[in-house]
């Protein structure tokens, strides 16, 4: 699970370094990976009167980064993933395609089929 946290200025959930250069290519992490809840969405009033450091990471981010799950997800999560994916074009900073997208379902279905036997 990616957190809410920045490394070196990038959100956690959208750090490939993080998780498809350490924890996937070089450490063999053969599981899924799922973001903290609402890392990638608004949600007023969650955090009482807490100031809000920096702004919520790009769910276009998550998928090029290697998450395969945003939890708990949301309707602009969709739209900004189909329309990014369909379109070809940066949404949030991030260019992602049907291949990115795709990884992420793999690793979903891999872990099912393995938890299945």
């Amino acid at each position: 699970m990616t957190s809410y946290n920045l490394l070196n200025g990038v959100h956690t959930a959208n750090c490939y370094d993080l998780i498809q250069a350490a924890a996937r290519d070089e450490w063999g992490f053969g599981g899924f990976v799922m973001t903290d809840w609402f890392t990638s969405q608004h949600q007023p009033g969650l955090t009482g009167s807490a100031k809000v450091l920096y702004p919520i990471s790009a769910s276009t981010g998550c998928v090029f980064a290697g998450n395969d799950v945003q939890m708990p997800g949301c309707q602009k999560n969709v739209d900004d993933i189909v329309e990014a994916v369909t379109s070809g074009k940066e949404i949030d900073g991030y260019v992602i395609s049907l291949a990115d997208l795709q990884f992420c379902a793999a690793n979903l279905i891999r872990v099912a089929m393995k938890a299945d036997k």
